[in-house]
C-alpha cells in the first residue's frame, strides 16, 4: 500500500480509532506474552484508559509496549521490550520485538508534536537530534539547538526523514509519526539497526486519547509515574471544563477550516475537533456524519449548509479578515466573517513559522477546550485568556 501523506489540517481533524470512553486496564491476557516469563509485577503500572493505539504491560525489570495498527483492527504492528538498567533480557521475545535498555540518553524526534510529551516528563535533555529545528517553539529545546547540543536536520522531518544523517547521529531511539506503511527512509534506518518508535496519536479521535500518548513516550524513558500524574491533571481539567458547558441553553453553530485547492476539508462528525466543539457547548452541522477523519467537500456545499454559522474556527494561516478575504472573496458571504466571529489557532507562532498548536496542543486538550469555551461562552470561563486562538480583526 502507498504511504499516506496528510496535510496538517487533515491530520488535525482526522482520526482512525473510534470511541472516547474510559477503558478498563488491559490484562496480561490481552498481550501476546505467552513466551515471556515475567518476574513479579512492578510497583507502578501505567493504565491506558483512553488511547486505543498502544498497550503497556509492566513487570519487575522490564516493560512490554505494543503498538496496535489503526488500519488493521486487532493487529499488533510493533512490540518493544524496555529493560531496566542491568536487567537480563527475557527469553523467547516475539520476533519483531525491539529491545530498549534504560536509561535512554539519545533520542531523535522527527515531528514537532513529539516535543511536548518529552518536555512534560522533563526528558528534553535526552533529545540529540530534531528533524526541523526552525519550527520548534519550545524555548529550552531551541536553546540546545542553537548551542549545538542538539543536531538539526533542518529540511528533514516526518514526511522526508534523512535516513543517512539520522544513522550517522546513531540515536538510541527515533520517534517517528506512524503511517499506514513504512517508508523507504524508515526501512533504511531499521536495516541500520536503529530503533524506531512509531507514534500514531493523530489517529485517535478522542482528545483525551491523543493526550494519553504521553504515557507511550514516558514508558521508554522511565517516567511512567510523572506521565500518569500529568495526564490525570489534564483529564480532571478537561472534565471540569466540559461540565461547565454541558448545560448551556444556547449552543452556537460553528464551522471549521477553509477551502484548499478546490476542496474544503471539514472535520467529520466523530473527529477530534468535532468532539472538542461538542464538549465546548457548540453545535456542528456535520455532527451526524460519524466519520473520524475529515470530509472533503466543495466550497458551495459549505456555503449552502454553513453560511449562517455563528463562529468560524481555524481558517488556514490567516492572520486577519482582510487577508482571509484576499484568499477568496466569497469568504465575506459567511455570517461569522461579517460579524467578526472568526478565530484562528495561530496565536502562538514562533519566528521560524512553527505553530505551537501543532507542537503542544495535542498534549493539552484541556487548554484547547477552555479556549473554545471562552470563544463560545465567555461567561463560563471569565478568567481564561485565549492561549492557542486569536480573534481575527
Amino acid at each position: 500500500m502507498k504511504r499516506i501523506v496528510f496535510l496538517l489540517m487533515v491530520i488535525l481533524v482526522g482520526g482512525g480509532f473510534t470511541g472516547c470512553h474510559y477503558k478498563k486496564k488491559h490484562s496480561t491476557a490481552d498481550l501476546s506474552t505467552s513466551a515471556l516469563n515475567p518476574i513479579g509485577k512492578a510497583e507502578f503500572t501505567p493504565n491506558v484508559d483512553f488511547a486505543q493505539g498502544f498497550r503497556i504491560q509492566t513487570f519487575s525489570d522490564y516493560k512490554l509496549i505494543q503498538l496496535l495498527n489503526p488500519w488493521k483492527n486487532g493487529e499488533v504492528s510493533q512490540q518493544y521490550c524496555v529493560l531496566a538498567p542491568n536487567a537480563k533480557q527475557p527469553a523467547d521475545l516475539p520476533e519483531n520485538c525491539m529491545v530498549v535498555r534504560q536509561p535512554v540518553k539519545s533520542i531523535a524526534i522527527l515531528s514537532s508534536t513529539h516535543v511536548e510529551p518529552l518536555n512534560m516528563v522533563h526528558e528534553l535533555d535526552a533529545v540529540t537530534l530534531v528533524g526541523n529545528g526552525a519550527i520548534i517553539n519550545n524555548p529550552y529545546l531551541n536553546a540546545r539547538i542553537r548551542t549545538g547540543k542538539v543536531a538539526d536536520l533542518k529540511n528533514s522531518g516526518m514526511a522526508k526523514p534523512d535516513a543517512e544523517s539520522i544513522v550517522e547521529n546513531n540515536p538510541e531511539l527515533v520517534f517517528v509519526s506512524g503511517f499506514e506503511s513504512v517508508s523507504a527512509e524508515e526501512k533504511k534506518m531499521l536495516a541500520a539497526g536503529l530503533k524506531l518508535c512509531f507514534v500514531a496519536e493523530w489517529m485517535e479521535a478522542c482528545p483525551l486519547a491523543r493526550a494519553e500518548w504521553i504515557k507511550f513516550f514516558a514508558a521508554f524513558v522511565g517516567k511512567d509515574e510523572e506521565a500518569d500524574q500529568e495526564f490525570e491533571r489534564i483529564v480532571k481539567e478537561y472534565r471540569r471544563a466540559s461540565a461547565l458547558a454541558k448545560e448551556v441553553a444556547h449552543k452556537p453553530t460553528v464551522m471549521f477550516n477553509m477551502n484548499f485547492k478546490g476542496v474544503w476539508y471539514t472535520p467529520g462528525g466523530d473527529s477530534y475537533v468535532a468532539r472538542l466543539a461538542k464538549d465546548a457547548g457548540a453545535h456542528y452541522y456535520w455532527t451526524k456524519d460519524k466519520k473520524t477523519g475529515s470530509l472533503p467537500l466543495s466550497f458551495e456545499c459549505i456555503l449552502d449548509n454553513q453560511q449562517t454559522a455563528e463562529y468560524w474556527l481555524n481558517p488556514g494561516s490567516s492572520n486577519n479578515l482582510e487577508e482571509l478575504a484576499k484568499w477568496d472573496e466569497r469568504y465575506t458571504l459567511f455570517k461569522a466573517f461579517q460579524e467578526k466571529r472568526v478565530f484562528n489557532n495561530n496565536k502562538r507562532v514562533g519566528p521560524g513559522g512553527g505553530n505551537d498548536w501543532w507542537e503542544s496542543g495535542v498534549m493539552h486538550p484541556d487548554v484547547i477546550l477552555k479556549d473554545m469555551i471562552r470563544i463560545f461562552h465567555p461567561q463560563l470561563v471569565p478568567q481564561h485568556e485565549l492561549y492557542y486562538f486569536q480573534r481575527l480583526q
